[in-house]
């Protein structure tokens, strides 16, 4: 019987590893506690049980920022953008005219040279013409000043000044242009307040080479010039630079003089962005 008792002893000894000591305040395990069994759980006093370990807490304060990373790699470079715009624009025009007196059979060279002047935008602000009626007479200048402009940046209005009056010549413009905005008429008038005279000018464009094709001009309604321009020298750009000129001057419809020239043109670039 003794030896029954011992044989037990020895088989609990082998299968009770951990140590429990309980005590007033619950059991302490050294060791760990192995729950097996489907469905098996620690039942807490609220009545909750819990089957497993692996349960999700709740979120955490979200820390502080992180120091900032290194700067990525950079693209690839961009298509070129679109090239500037080339605008010509007329900067000096010089007309020699060989103009017979009225009334006599006697010739004078009129040298007439007129320098545009431009702003920012490629558009004309003024201009300065100096006149010179052959060699012996001073030569006159105008200097023109425009004051507002069109929706398509040609000016409008403004005033002149001649260096041998005391006051200023009044100007104005409009312009006539076709179904493609090509400019194909100006109509500019000049109220000379000295004469009392009254200057219409008309020209009209050639369209496919920029020049004037044609002009004429009316003082007071009694006298008249109509003045043919024929270029004899065209760029590659299609802008005339030389060419010869014809004019007919009536005065009261009756036709009193007829004159030549020759006109040079020198165009210069402007950037359009």
């Amino acid at each position: 019987m003794l030896r029954r008792v011992v044989l037990l002893f020895l088989m609990f000894s082998q299968l009770i590893t951990t140590a429990v000591l309980a005590s007033s305040n619950g059991a302490v395990v050294n060791g760990n506690i192995k729950i097996s069994g489907a469905g098996n759980s620690i039942i807490f006093p609220d009545g909750t049980a819990q089957t497993t370990a692996m349960l999700q807490g709740l979120q955490g304060i979200k820390g502080d920022q992180g120091p900032q990373g290194a700067q990525g790699v950079a693209g690839p470079t961009g298509p070129q953008g679109p090239e500037p715009t080339i605008q010509w624009l007329l900067k000096y025009q010089t007309f020699v005219s060989s103009i017979p007196a009225v009334g006599t059979t006697a010739a004078y060279t009129q040298t007439n040279v007129v320098t545009n002047h431009f702003n920012t935008n490629g558009k004309t602000s003024g201009w300065t013409q100096t006149v010179q009626n052959g060699p012996s007479n001073y030569p006159i200048v105008f200097v023109s000043y425009m004051t507002s402009f069109d929706d398509h940046g040609n000016f409008v209005d403004g005033y002149q000044i001649q260096s041998n009056k005391t006051s200023s010549t009044l100007l104005s413009h409009s312009y006539l242009y076709d179904a493609q905005g090509r400019k194909i008429q100006r109509v500019r008038t000049i109220y000379n307040p000295d004469q009392s005279i009254n200057s219409t000018k008309t020209d009209y464009y050639d369209v496919n080479n920029h020049g004037v094709a044609s002009s004429t001009v009316t003082e007071s309604g009694a006298t008249k010039t109509t003045t043919t321009y024929n270029y004899t020298n065209i760029d590659s750009n299609g802008y005339p630079y030389a060419g010869t000129t014809q004019s007919t001057v009536e005065t009261n419809g009756a036709k009193t003089s007829e004159y030549t020239g020759i006109v040079y043109y020198e165009w210069v670039q402007h950037l359009v962005p």
